[in-house]
């Protein structure tokens, strides 16, 4: 039995006229001795949740790295990124130093499991997160995984906005 060698699928985002452009080329640039299947939608996906989607994917490749496991990332994260985010609001800030500052690290950490961070942010502070996380990272030689989808919608329009 021969098989073919699939192509793997294309996601486009189109917003502007050029990419408009492209998605088209690629249409007609098509081999028609194959058969292709193309849908056009629109993107319903919240800005929010592809933060949160790209969030959780480096959690997980973080824990890998490391060895500690996404859901201690995730934690780890939080509290070194998106407390401080946090801090700067005043209500949040004496939560913080009620609750929060008096325990040791490792409380700390633990704590992160019950408190909201993320959730609590805008989409330009969870933009900032998204940064901060990323540049850290890099600084400790890990290059995080940016699938153009995700990062773009989730990083870089926000900070196209400043």
């Amino acid at each position: 039995m021969v098989t073919k060698d699939k192509v793997p699928a294309k996601i486009f985002h189109v917003e502007t006229e050029r990419e408009a452009q492209i998605v088209s080329g690629v249409i007609l640039s098509l081999p028609l001795h194959q058969k292709w299947v193309v849908t056009i939608g629109q993107d319903d996906e919240s800005r929010s949740l592809k933060q949160n989607r790209l969030s959780h994917m480096w959690y997980a490749y973080l824990g890998k790295e490391t060895g500690q496991g996404r859901y201690v990332q995730r934690a780890t994260c939080k509290w070194h990124y998106g407390v401080p985010i946090l801090r700067e609001d005043k209500d949040f800030e004496a939560f913080y130093s009620a609750a929060l500052a008096p325990l040791t690290y490792e409380q700390q950490i633990d704590a992160m499991e019950f408190v909201p961070v993320t959730r609590l942010m805008t989409v330009h502070q969870f933009a900032e997160y998204l940064n901060e996380i990323d540049r850290q990272s890099a600084a400790r030689g890990v290059v995080l995984p940016q699938p153009a989808d995700l990062y773009w919608n989730a990083l870089m329009k926000e900070a196209d906005r400043k």
